[in-house]
């Protein structure tokens, strides 16, 4: 049994017995207000149990239902509000159709509605703040419903205390019918398959941006089923293997999940990036010598390539030079962030450099030359085989 599901019991507890003590109230004393106060009350009751239900049966995954029967949970909310929607009718018909009403010992009935205003409110925000915590569509809703339970217990006591009781009965329905609102919409977008909260988008979007593998976001879309979410995203990656291209998604399908909660799935189609130009990084120790490692590079020059020519060169400065841990993966995705596809190295690189240049979708060419130049034309000629 988890926390959604022992606030639930609670709540059910809770209701019936404030239920119980509004009816007697009601019979001692004949106030329609804490009548409809009880009416209320029982049917938070019921909405609690319905709740539990839904709670408990939701996350089961069968033959029949592979994806798991999240969604319950929010049919279970779109039933509350209904029933908060009926609740609010009956009051109102009640109070404005069955004629009048003498409430006799004012006093306790309105010390009865103050208690019931603390407990209720008390008991709505705990709810509320579990549903929050836990992403529980019907605790949420459940919570609301709570939470107009006080507010027109409220307006009960007030009514009571100023005598005019029937019509504090009416101002409880409106209370109702406003509780219900929320979760009828919230239930109805998840039902029709609506688009997650823009912010979570907006988060999942940042993840893959941060990452200098991913060279373009193509497709962005997801959907809440219950408390859980599933994120579709179409990415383009600088990487030429599939192998590589499948790790990469799995990192960051992992990355999501860490910093977003109630994530269930998360669907990468990845392609590699569509582009005819080429990017070759050379480390330089100076203007006109290769450097012998990749770390001990004061300089890089990139040199792009179009259809095997030489269409630009540039020279950058390396910013890790003085780095003393991560050395590597720093330069490394610096480099992706520059845009490179192949890096020339006189040595082969030492430590877990190579695997990671591989895994940032840079090709490694081993080119034993001193001079940039001639590395560049050699590296022309690897490529165009």
């Amino acid at each position: 049994m988890d926390q959604t599901q022992k606030v639930e019991i609670i709540s059910i507890i809770v209701t019936l017995f404030l239920f119980a003590f509004k009816f007697v109230t009601y019979k001692f004393t004949g106030s329609i207000a804490i009548f409809a106060d009880a009416i209320h009350s029982f049917s938070d009751s019921f909405t609690s149990i319905l709740v539990l239900i839904g709670i408990t049966f939701s996350r089961r995954k069968t033959k029949t239902f592979p994806f798991g029967l999240y969604k319950l949970e929010n049919l279970i909310s779109l039933f509350v509000a209904f029933a908060i929607f009926y609740t609010g009718y009956e009051i109102v018909k009640e109070s404005l159709f069955s004629g009048n009403h003498i409430v006799e010992n004012r006093l306790a009935a309105a010390l009865v509605a103050a208690v019931s205003a603390v407990v209720s409110f008390l008991l709505a925000e705990y709810k509320l703040r579990v549903g929050k915590k836990y992403n529980s569509p019907s605790l949420i809703a459940d919570g609301h419903h709570s939470k107009s339970d006080a507010l027109s217990s409220v307006v009960v006591f007030a009514g009571i205390l100023a005598n005019i009781d029937k019509y504090a009965a009416v101002v409880v329905a409106l209370f109702i019918f406003k509780s219900a609102f929320e979760p009828l919409i919230d239930s109805l977008k998840v039902l029709l398959d609506a688009s997650v909260e823009p912010d979570i988008l907006m988060q999942v979007r940042e993840i893959l941006s941060q990452d200098p593998r991913v060279k373009k976001i193509k497709k962005l879309i997801g959907r809440n089923s219950g408390r859980y979410r599933f994120i579709e995203v179409v990415i383009e990656i600088n990487v030429r293997d599939l192998k590589s291209a499948h790790r990469i998604s799995e990192e960051l399908e992992s990355k999501i999940r860490e910093e977003i909660p109630n994530v269930d799935e998360v669907l990468i189609h990845y392609e590699p990036a569509e582009s005819d130009e080429l990017i070759i990084a050379v480390p330089l120790k100076d203007d006109e010598t290769l450097s012998s490692q990749l770390g001990s590079a004061d300089f890089f020059m990139l040199v792009k390539i179009h259809q095997n020519e030489i269409v630009e060169k540039k020279i950058v400065r390396n910013p890790y030079t003085n780095l003393q841990k991560g050395r590597g993966r720093a330069i490394g995705e610096f480099l992706a962030r520059e845009g490179a596809t192949h890096i020339i190295l006189k040595n082969e690189p030492t430590g877990g450099s190579k695997y990671i240049l591989e895994g940032l979708g840079i090709t490694i060419l081993n080119i034993d030359k001193d001079s940039p130049r001639d590395a560049i034309k050699e590296a022309l000629n690897l490529i165009s085989r």
